[in-house]
């Protein structure tokens, strides 16, 4: 059968990286390195952030699954299955 139905949420309708801006938090320590010391700067995604969401202009209120629906066809996917 059909999944039950949710409440519409604020759906952003296009969100994928190029759409986000993310923030690092240089005083937190990532592997035991401190990134002051560290001139290589390997960071984990567990010391970032995201710090904006841009681009809302296809925003609407939808099923929050259309959502993720979205966000894995663009990030996982190859280009010719996105299409």
């Amino acid at each position: 059968g059909r999944p039950p139905l949710l409440p519409p949420v604020l759906c952003h309708m296009d969100l994928q990286p190029q759409n986000l801006a993310f923030w690092r938090d240089e005083s937190r320590k990532s592997n035991g390195n401190d990134y002051n010391n560290n001139k290589a700067r390997n960071h984990s995604a567990k010391d970032c952030s995201v710090a904006s969401v841009m681009d809302w202009e296809e925003a609407c209120y939808a099923d929050p699954r259309f959502e993720l629906l979205l966000v894995c066809r663009k990030v996982l996917a190859n280009r010719e299955q996105s299409e």
